[in-house]
């Protein structure tokens, strides 16, 4: 417990001192404010020209800032085709497992990654971020329009492969039956990688970027949306592992449905009170302790996850998986009941 609140008088302490230097940094150059609009701190947001719909009263994104919101062609090009390529080394894994296994659950995890770029919309509206488009290439031409934003290439690129990693990685660590501290392990890893993922493509201009009064921003990325991402994808990982027997076969095609739902489902669950603080206008100190509320909602969810999906208790870190959802016990099991059927 001592650790704990060291840690958070620390968290706490940086944070307040970035708060301090981006006053300072803000102070420097005023921004000429909009009559039309409605501005809101500087360190609340990840843009310094943030804007509020006149109608709605919730931010919205400046769709009209070029510079920043469209990306540049051949740079889409060039990370669209790099997030493919790093897309095919779960799926090459995937498909080794889908072979030695002689079942289509591990192919249909790591490719069902891809649908979430669905849940991405819901989140994109309610968590402000939004996503660049444009005419000229491929990459940044709309692809499907949803609940008002247009989805290029690039989100659908980067959830082939930012899904792929995450779901299989986490499947494929579950599946080895670790002890649970393991699987902790793999979730905090996971929020690592996304990070790992998204700051450069925010450093790229024009990719994407988060608006409205994002908590707990450092360099370019809000954090509390790592462990959120990585969470929503641990649990369909999971419900993969719990019900693997019974998606061996073409079963195994509705995780292209289980994916994206298990994750809305798990936003659902933990990140309605931040999504309320980023749409509107908070004080800082409240807008960070939102931030670090979904951390800590999405860590209990989690081992939610493990207790109830895993049958794990997950605070008991050096066990193992119960002997009673262990592989072999389940296909006898499966075998005993097609003899009695």
């Amino acid at each position: 417990m001592k650790r704990i609140v060291l840690t958070a008088v620390l968290l706490f302490t940086v944070m307040l001192c970035v708060r301090t230097f981006a006053q300072t940094a803000s102070s420097s150059g005023p921004v000429s404010p909009d009559p039309g609009n409605v501005t809101i701190p500087t360190v609340t947001r990840a843009a310094s020209d943030q804007k509020f719909d006149p109608n709605f009263g919730i931010p919205s994104p400046d769709v009209a800032n070029k510079s920043r919101n469209v990306v540049n062609p051949e740079t889409a090009k060039w990370v669209t085709s790099l997030l493919i390529l790093v897309s095919l080394v779960p799926i090459a894994f995937a498909i080794r497992q889908s072979i030695k296994r002689s079942s289509l659950l591990p192919i249909a995890v790591a490719l069902s990654g891809a649908a979430g770029v669905f849940a991405e919309v819901y989140t994109d509206v309610l968590g402000a971020v939004y996503w660049s488009n444009a005419p000229g290439s491929f990459a940044t031409r709309t692809i499907f329009h949803l609940f008002g934003r247009d989805m290029s290439f690039i989100p659908v690129s980067a959830w082939i492969s930012f899904g792929a990693c995450l779901t299989y990685s986490c499947f494929a660590v579950i599946s080895g039956r670790p002890k649970t501290k393991w699987l902790w392990c793999v979730f905090l890893l996971a929020g690592l990688l996304d990070w790992a993922f998204e700051e450069p493509l925010l450093a790229i201009g024009g990719s994407y970027v988060y608006y409205g009064n994002q908590p707990l921003i450092l360099l370019r990325f809000p954090w509390w949306w790592a462990l959120m991402n990585a969470g929503g994808l641990f649990l369909p990982a999971a419900i993969a592992y719990r019900y693997r027997e019974s998606l061996r076969g073409p079963g195994a095609l509705v995780m292209f449905f289980v994916t994206p739902a298990a994750f809305m489902a798990f936003y659902g669950f933990c990140s309605w009170p931040t999504f309320c603080v980023i749409n509107g206008h908070f004080p800082w100190l409240i807008t960070q302790l939102s931030g670090v509320f979904g951390l800590a909602v999405a860590t209990i969810a989690t081992a939610g996850t493990i207790h109830l999906v895993l049958r794990r208790n997950p605070f008991d870190l050096e066990a193992g998986e119960p002997e009673e959802t262990s592989e072999s016990v389940v296909e006898e099991r499966m075998r005993k009941s097609l003899v009695v059927s």
